[in-house]
């Protein structure tokens, strides 16, 4: 997929999560499941989006959507 095409897709997941976290949290589960590697390879493929990435993170910090050891994994994706 196109690069841009990847980050769209982020911004949907972030918008699902955000949605499930109080009806469906297992949705949340399903998605931790792959979300490391999707910032991984997102983030070795277009590095330019890493402030993008970052701020998803953190986003889903201050709403507490993930665990806090959850998202960290997820910043070490971007290093």
């Amino acid at each position: 997929a196109k690069a841009s095409h990847r980050l769209t897709l982020l911004y949907f997941a972030n918008e699902v999560c955000q949605r499930c976290k109080k009806s469906k949290p297992e949705y949340l589960a399903a998605f931790m499941d792959v979300l490391p590697n999707a910032f991984a390879e997102l983030f070795s493929t277009q590095p330019e989006f890493k402030e993008k990435m970052v701020r998803i993170i953190q986003v889903w910090r201050d709403r507490s959507i993930f665990s806090a050891s959850e998202l960290d994994n997820l910043q070490q994706a971007l290093t």
